[in-house]
């Protein structure tokens, strides 16, 4: 797969481990899972090895694994996106030339963490790594959990590297995604997309001129993210706005506990033995339980 139209509703998929151990990856629930996801739900590609696939506790052999195993079901015709940005920018070109080489069609790559580089040191690591591998780039710029944002004024730099086709957003402050998709939009810029990073903003982002999402709520909801987003293309803001207030519970019960570990409980309720996590995370709180179990009733998914 030679080139990438971004667009349309993505899914970073979880990583499932045996229910024996969590030192060991469960790859045939990983293709089964993919499988489903391509013939069950209208999704642009695949994002494995990212933060909801639990990428910290991955060792790199790892990624190339799930690569691997999801290829033989995506075979060249279902993208796939695969995080590989750490906070170092040699051990990112390393593990970007990896997921490269397991058959990568692109990188995810989040701005570095815990580091706080500026804006001249984020906009050189991003060339770097950009300048060592073959395949797109997408960046993820998540400031939350990575205490770095990308300015507007580093974006009008970056969006002129070639190989770096857009980037997934999961803002702090709404009016930096509204800045950046005004200025895109101002400017015809037609081969750098912004993606929504945050699954409660997805369709606010879409509806200002953002292309798409990334959407960890897309494991339960993607089929209605898939159809919400047509219909915003399509004009037909009050059905699409519908299927936003509808999902709304469920993608911020996706997040009352920290990610991936609803999700995996959802996917355990609607059949998939998943619902084991590396530490430092750990099964979700009774609690969270009950009300991810009545919402999943409602919808009609359990």
């Amino acid at each position: 797969m030679n080139k990438i139209d971004l667009e349309g509703i993505y899914i970073p998929l979880i990583t499932p481990f045996s229910k024996d151990s969590t030192s060991e990856l469960d790859l045939e629930l990983l293709k089964e899972l993919a499988s489903f996801y391509i013939k069950e739900y209208d999704l642009s590609g695949i994002v494995p090895c990212g933060t909801t696939g639990e990428s910290p506790t991955l060792k790199h052999e790892e990624f190339e694994k799930i690569i691997q195993s999801i290829k033989e079901v995506t075979k060249e015709e279902y993208p796939i996106i695969a995080g590989s940005g750490t906070n170092s920018t040699t051990s990112t070109i390393e593990l970007t030339k990896r997921v490269q080489d397991a058959g990568a069609d692109a990188s995810l790559l989040v701005t570095p963490y815990y580091n706080k580089p500026n804006q001249h040191q984020l906009i050189r690591h991003i060339e770097n790594v950009a300048n060592s591998v073959k395949i797109p780039i997408i960046l993820y710029d998540i400031p939350g959990r990575t205490g770095v944002s990308i300015s507007l004024d580093s974006y009008k730099e970056i969006i002129q590297i070639d190989n770096v086709i857009g980037v997934k957003i999961a803002p702090n402050n709404f009016s930096d995604v509204n800045n950046l998709l005004t200025y895109i939009n101002n400017n015809q810029i037609n081969d750098f997309s912004v993606l929504a990073g945050e699954d409660n903003l997805t369709f606010s982002m879409i509806c200002l001129g953002a292309k798409g999402g990334i959407t960890a709520a897309a494991h339960i909801i993607g089929k209605e993210y898939a159809e919400m987003y047509k219909l915003i293309k399509n004009g037909e803001i009050e059905k699409a706005r519908k299927i936003h207030s509808t999902t709304y519970n469920i993608v911020n019960l996706m997040f009352e506990e920290p990610n991936p570990g609803p999700i995996k409980y959802a996917l355990q309720l609607m059949g998939y033995n998943c619902n084991s996590l590396r530490q430092p995370l750990d099964v979700i709180s009774e609690g969270l339980q009950l009300k991810i179990k009545n919402e999943l009733q409602k919808l009609n998914k359990i």
